[in-house]
């Protein structure tokens, strides 16, 4: 498996990031909240939820940018066919990139075990 984030990897339909939230269960730590479920496809794919009430432009990429970040540098962890969204709790805002991945990872037990 590779380590690169490529299309494949990504919730790119409205049906899609759809199908996720009607279907899914859902994991929140300190600074994400995790909505998942297991689809068809053979690679763990990611989408997120950023609205602008978490903050202005450069505030919402940044954020997306390191979550992609550590989807990417983690996706060994994760199942084959898990369909994973982030959605990022206000404390979100001004948490570092390690206490994004500590937060991410702890939730991933959760979400691969099932």
């Amino acid at each position: 498996m590779s380590f690169s984030y490529q299309k494949q990897n990504r919730l790119l339909k409205k049906d899609d990031f759809k199908k996720v939230l009607l279907n899914s269960f859902s994991s929140r730590g300190a600074f994400l909240k995790i909505n998942y479920c297991f689809g068809t496809s053979n690679v763990p794919k990611l989408g997120l939820i950023v609205t602008r009430r978490f903050g202005n432009s450069v505030r919402r990429n940044n954020f997306k940018r390191k979550i992609r970040e550590i989807f990417r540098t983690n996706k060994l962890f994760l199942r084959s066919n898990l369909e994973v969204i982030v959605l990022p709790q206000k404390a979100a805002k001004e948490a570092s990139h390690q206490e994004l991945c500590r937060d991410f990872l702890s939730l991933i037990p959760s979400i691969s075990l099932q």
